[in-house]
């Protein structure tokens, strides 16, 4: 319905047959809600012309002066085997997209057959990345769609079918609309928090210290407070002993949320807390052997259970600098490879100790990091992303990651496809490993959800219904914390990016399983109703005449295709064209053969009948019914159709 609605939106025109030399194609009046440009196409991709904003739409006129270009990629969604794959009298376009959205493109009234591509990337047939791409929609004009992320650039190609001259004016619309996001909004927290802490018990979820407030003095919050997710109820517990930490990282580990340490304001506690779940009491456990006493933040703890009864968590990587982010006094802060062994029950037994490091327990990472996101996934403990330090002593991003197996090691796994800091992750029942939100190298919030399959050893990315914010109301999120409880991934809070960000209320959801887990982020050979293209043409019978209405206000082609096993000659009749509100209907008739060669054309006025009489070759040969828009809808008259033969 939408699709019905926007091209009545974007123009009112008289139309006559598409890719027709005959055609004279009167005035286009653009509706108010798209701004059109005139001669706006580019004839080149490195001379794209910028689209200012979105909706937006272009009528070119005549496009006999645009050329091919060397560097024009394949189009491989053109129909048939046209003899120059790259298409001909290549145009090209291009925008900066204003938010994550579903763009979509049409031609409609374009007066030639048309052939629209959508890339990303940079401009040469190597480096463009094709998205989406689309050949006959309506007729022979193009229509497609793909997602898009705020802030990227995305290439339009419209290219032209044919070698020969049919039609020249081409007349496009580019429109932007809202993702319908997967992820549910729950309500908001009671306490609006970033940099916290999001943990389960399986029953319930527990959300623990972060920063209700950011900037150069940020204000910290201790509270601990608890969410039934079967009936959205919160429950306020006893706060965490002091400030409360922010920058900070827990583990549940036998009915206890351990956190080892810290930023307190003013700077990094070691204080090993633990919060006892069923006593509902605040402990304070061992102190980590920090290096030099100095203890870290930014890292990750992630509960672990090896093999001999063993049961714990790890506390993975961080520094002991207040990163330039978080408005410190050091120009980088050094990241850490140190991995520690918090051992809370052995054989059953509490033996609540740090365990020294051997081959018998994890050695230290092999890429030094901080901010990352870490996770047990299946059998073994993964590292993914975060800040590390290059040679010269500058902080960087990371896109690579490690997972460590029992007693042999760790070893390297494949990048992700948006690196990232100050992420979420968790694991759910499936499996596979989730990562949402995060901060990139611009320091710009990530909105795009990804996950790792382990088996494959492959991190793919979900599309942009599954990505956590970058809509225009709700921003993408760094710093979010979340879970799983069963099948559904909870986030709650974070900020919308930069050192001195707004920290976000929402608490969301988003359901797994999914469908198909994987979701590109395009949409390929977008299809109108069915028989509006050659590739979709109904079967008609020699000397049986058949009797068809268009469907709906938008419908303007009907086609059909014939065989012949010998050389004939053929009539093809268009009868009974039907009144519509009283005035006289105007359908055309046209005659194609198999790879679009337009062989004959019957244009009589309205109301007349049609009739196109050839010597026809064995071969497939289509038909093609074309509705000229006399500004009412169709009825449900019907009109006939046969190819006669002697």
């Amino acid at each position: 319905m939408r699709r019905q609605i926007l091209l009545l939106l974007v123009i009112t025109v008289v139309l006559g047959i598409t890719a027709v030399a005959t055609r004279t194609s009167p005035p286009v009046v653009a509706a108010p809600e798209i701004p059109y440009a005139i001669n706006a196409a580019a004839d080149s991709c490195e001379s794209a012309t910028l689209i200012p904003s979105l909706p937006w739409g272009d009528h070119t006129g005549s496009i006999n002066t645009f050329q091919e270009s060397s560097t024009d990629p394949v189009l491989g969604c053109a129909w048939g085997t046209p003899s120059r794959p790259q298409g001909y009298r290549t145009v090209w376009y291009k925008f900066v997209a204003p938010y994550s959205a579903e763009v979509t493109i049409d031609t409609f009234y374009s007066t030639y057959d048309t052939v629209v591509a959508v890339y990303a990337g940079s401009c040469g047939s190597e480096n463009l990345v094709g998205l989406a791409c689309n050949d006959d929609y309506q007729g022979f004009t193009s229509h497609t769609s793909v997602y898009v992320r705020k802030g990227e650039t995305y290439y339009i190609e419209v290219a032209d079918w044919q070698f020969d001259v049919y039609g020249s004016d081409l007349s496009i619309a580019v429109l932007i609309d809202p993702i319908d996001s997967r992820w549910e909004l729950q309500g908001n927290m009671p306490l609006p928090r970033s940099r916290h802490v999001v943990v389960a018990d399986g029953k319930y979820l527990y959300v623990v210290g972060g920063e209700t407030s950011m900037g150069v003095t940020p204000e910290l919050t201790n509270s601990l407070q608890r969410l039934n997710t079967e009936n959205g109820n919160w429950t306020t517990l006893d706060a965490m002993p002091g400030t409360g930490y922010a920058n900070t990282s827990a583990a549940v580990v036998n009915s206890k949320i351990f956190m080892p340490s810290g930023f307190t304001g003013a700077g990094y506690n070691g204080t090993h807390y633990a919060y006892d779940i069923a006593n509902q009491i605040w402990l304070t456990k061992a102190t980590a052997p920090w290096p030099g006493g100095a203890p870290l933040a930014w890292g990750t703890a992630v509960p672990v259970q090896f093999p001999g009864g063993a049961s714990g968590y790890l506390y993975i990587g961080g520094t002991a600098d207040q990163p330039p982010i978080e408005a410190g006094v050091s120009d980088a802060a050094v990241p850490s490879n140190e991995v520690f062994y918090y051992r809370d029950m052995f054989n059953g037994q509490p033996v609540e100790n740090w365990q020294p490091l051997s081959e018998d327990f994890p050695p230290n990472l092999t890429t030094a990091r901080f901010a990352h996101t870490a996770a047990w996934v299946q059998d073994r403990v993964c590292v993914v992303g975060g800040l590390g330090m290059n040679e010269d002593g500058q902080n960087i991003l990371l896109t690579n990651g490690e997972c460590y197996r029992y007693l042999i090691g760790w070893a390297p796994i494949s990048d992700l496809n948006v690196p990232r800091y100050n992420a979420g992750s968790a694991v759910g029942p499936d499996g596979r490993w989730y990562v949402f939100g995060g901060v990139d190298g611009e320091g710009n919030p990530v909105e795009i959800t990804e996950y790792y399959d382990i088996d494959t050893d492959t991190w793919y990315e979900l599309g942009a219904s599954y990505s956590l914010g970058g809509s225009q109301t709700n921003p993408a999120h760094a710093w979010p914390r979340g879970t799983f409880m069963g099948d559904e991934l909870w986030s709650m809070g974070g900020n919308d990016g930069g050192a001195y960000g707004t920290v976000l209320p929402q608490v969301e959801k988003l359901f797994l399983p999914v469908p198909s887990l994987f979701f590109p982020i395009v949409f390929n050979e977008k299809m109108a109703t069915p028989n509006d293209t050659l590739g979709t043409a109904r079967h008609l019978s020699l000397n049986q005449a058949q009797y068809h209405t268009f469907d709906n206000t938008n419908d303007f082609f009907d086609t059909y295709y014939f065989d012949l096993t010998s050389n004939r000659g053929v009539t093809i009749r268009l009868s009974d064209i039907p009144y519509n509100n009283g005035d006289p209907s105007n359908y055309d008739l046209a005659l194609y053969g198999a790879n679009k060669l337009l062989l004959d054309v019957s244009q009589n006025p309205s109301n007349l009948d049609e009739t196109i009489t050839r010597n026809l070759t064995a071969g497939r040969y289509y038909v093609v019914v074309k509705r000229i828009y006399s500004g009412w809808p169709p009825d449900n008259t019907s009109y006939r159709i046969i190819v006669e033969t002697p």
